[in-house]
């Protein structure tokens, strides 16, 4: 379990260098990337020479908004920057998604950034709806493009990668001893998860 120091000690003291590779031909696609950590990469990427960011949200005004503050900071041109929507609480839009990703002409990094968490207690995708979202939704909508990412690789002769945002939070909850067969589906009931209006 990460400590009160670990968090200060990564938080204020632990410097990581900014990478510096270029991306230079390359397409990305960032899940979540309107705001946070999301947006920060977007910039990032841009700034590394992308030559096309997908900002994938479920709020497309929030990602035209976050479009214009990345072009009017770092002066890039408007074709760089795209904005698309997905749900990833949403088969449907995760499908049209990957059948619109699928049409690029490569993928070579895809950021699964989109989560959520809430204090109320809701289901989707039959159960708990952090779960449903952070976890099954996110994998619904990552493993359906790593035949583009596969077909990028060979291709081009690179290395697609792909990634998954998570915090160590992880770490601090207690998972259930005795779930039965089907943890998502012993999550669907709200005795069993810890809520605020419970």
């Amino acid at each position: 379990m990460p400590t009160f120091g670990n968090f200060i000690h990564t938080q204020l003291i632990l410097k990581i260098p900014k990478p510096t590779t270029s991306f230079a031909s390359k397409i990305v696609i960032i899940t979540g990337a309107s705001s946070g950590l999301g947006k920060e990469a977007a910039k990032h990427i841009v700034r590394l020479g992308a030559s096309k960011v997908i900002l994938a949200c479920r709020n497309t005004s929030k990602g035209n908004k976050t479009k214009a503050e990345i072009e009017s900071s770092l002066r890039c041109g408007p074709d760089i920057i795209e904005v698309w929507q997905v749900d990833v609480e949403s088969p449907p839009s995760v499908k049209e998604f990957v059948d619109r990703a699928n049409k690029l002409p490569r993928l070579d990094v895809l950021i699964n950034n989109a989560g959520m968490t809430t204090i109320k207690f809701q289901v989707a995708y039959g159960t708990e709806r952090t779960m449903a979202v952070n976890v099954i939704g996110t994998y619904l909508l990552a493993l359906q493009l790593i035949p583009k990412l596969k077909e990028t690789a060979k291709a081009y002769g690179v290395t697609p990668h792909m990634t998954f945002v998570g915090s160590a939070m992880y770490d601090a909850a207690k998972y259930p001893e005795e779930h039965g067969d089907d943890i998502f589906d012993w999550l669907s009931d709200k005795s069993h998860v810890n809520t605020i209006d419970q």
